[in-house]
């Protein structure tokens, strides 16, 4: 990716998997299109022009998470907690939160801890195992 873009891609965030990147270009779309064997877009809508099944699940291909729809907006707050929103939705991932908890944050939450430092806390119940012995815990 730097050698097509240069100064104009930065690395939003890794993780193990996968990275998110900020690019600056006229039209990305455009320029999957040119490179398209590069990308996993089985799971653009049918109608979109870049939709396309034959590098589907291949392993080292680019896969758009949004599936087409730009994203708007990102805050990274750590590793592992970051946040973004696109039409239509918003995506965030909070380690060491469960689903259930997850569920309730939003990306204008993230924001605000970026930017005012405001702290946000959510109660969570969880079931472990320690030593074959069930603890039920309330965070």
């Amino acid at each position: 990716m730097k050698s097509l873009y240069g100064d104009k891609i930065r690395v939003c965030f890794s993780d193990t998997d996968s990275f998110l990147y900020h690019v600056e270009t006229e039209d990305v779309y455009e320029d999957m299109h040119q490179y398209q064997d590069m990308y996993d877009t089985s799971d653009y809508p049918p109608e979109h022009f870049l939709h396309d099944i034959e590098n589907k699940k291949v392993i080292g291909k680019f896969k758009d998470e949004t599936s087409g729809t730009p994203i708007s907006e990102f805050v990274g707050l750590r590793s592992k907690m970051y946040s973004f929103s696109f039409e239509g939705g918003e995506k965030h991932t909070a380690k060491g939160v469960t689903k259930t908890a997850s569920r309730k944050l939003k990306h204008e939450m993230y924001k605000n801890c970026l930017f005012d430092k405001t702290v946000t806390r959510s109660e969570m119940n969880i079931i472990r195992s320690e030593s074959h012995v069930f603890i039920f815990q309330n965070y």
